[in-house]
């Protein structure tokens, strides 16, 4: 019981900075106060485990797609996202296309997802992904992966790789540049 209540305490202040203020992640707006009206329920599918498989892994075209799986209460998933917004921001969509795969409750799409892609006025393609019986649906995507999150596959042509844990712009790019080089 004290070890919950020890984790519980540790959790809660990890979310904050030491001077009590909530983290600062590097979204361009952040503490702005101005939240986007250009997210809305309807413009935000929710996609099956197959689908996203179907509409985003077997492409063989030359863009190179990188498909982030994460969730709004995870904070090395949203840390990570700045970064992913900047490749977003960098690279025409036939190049680079950035896909953010929240993995959020279905419960919670429009109470907690849709307000934090307005807030942080996500601009990378985001989908939804219904995350019931996990222990199917992970070693289609990559069968080294553990399940934790977050976790990020970047594919091109007929290549793909795999990392587990967050990601930096740089690192990123290594990968890309390694896929690249040997297709």
């Amino acid at each position: 019981m004290r070890f919950l209540l020890l984790l519980s305490l540790v959790l809660l202040f990890s979310c904050n900075n030491p001077d009590g203020q909530p983290k600062k992640w590097g979204f361009p707006n952040e503490g702005t106060g101005y939240v986007s009206d250009s997210w809305v329920a309807s413009e935000l599918p929710t996609y099956s485990p197959d689908e996203v498989i179907n509409t985003f892994l077997r492409n063989q075209d030359e863009t190179v797609y990188i498909i982030n799986f994460w969730a709004t209460w995870c904070a090395p998933c949203v840390r990570e996202l700045p970064d992913f917004e900047r490749i977003t921001a960098e690279y025409p969509e036939s190049e680079i296309k950035v896909v953010l795969v929240s993995l959020d409750k279905i419960k919670d799409k429009t109470t907690k997802l849709l307000p934090f892609l307005r807030q942080n006025q996500i601009i990378s393609e985001v989908i939804h992904m219904e995350s019931k019986k996990s222990h199917i649906w992970i070693d289609k995507f990559a069968p080294q992966w553990s399940g934790a999150i977050p976790a990020t596959i970047i594919k091109y042509k007929d290549r793909k790789a795999f990392h587990e844990g967050g990601l930096s712009y740089s690192r990123i790019m290594n990968y890309i540049n390694e896929i690249r080089i040997n297709s």
